[in-house]
């Protein structure tokens, strides 16, 4: 199961692959290369038919298909940004507080965000 993560940037192959039992919920696909999934993708995955809590659009198993912003992935950075933090605009990644709301929140009591490094809102 993959849930409240990024899944980014796979050029080798897929970004991840299901044999049958994927569950992958309040992901982030981005830019993976041949695609997003391969093998069995689940019902409904990457239909984007819904909106999520920032208002982007997503699929029922609430996964965006958006740029997370990293900072620097060039050199290893893969923290989300916020650009112009508190103002809510284009530089504010999608991923920050799109995790699973029944999940922990974060450090800074914030909804959970998706990734291993969360944007610190104090």
């Amino acid at each position: 199961m993959s849930a409240n993560s990024i899944i980014s940037n796979n050029h080798a192959d897929y970004g991840i692959y299901n044999s049958g039992s994927l569950t992958a919920e309040y992901t982030n696909f981005f830019n993976n290369n041949p695609g997003q999934v391969g093998g069995n993708s689940p019902t409904g995955f990457g239909v984007l038919m819904h909106t999520n809590v920032n208002d982007d659009s997503c699929d029922v198993y609430s996964n965006i298909f958006l740029d997370p912003l990293f900072e620097d992935p060039g050199t290893g950075n893969f923290q989300i940004t916020w650009a112009n933090f508190p103002v809510w605009d284009e530089t504010r990644s999608p991923c920050i507080d799109a995790g699973d709301p029944g999940s922990p929140s974060d450090p800074d009591t914030t909804v959970t965000d998706m990734g291993a490094l969360f944007f610190d809102q104090t």
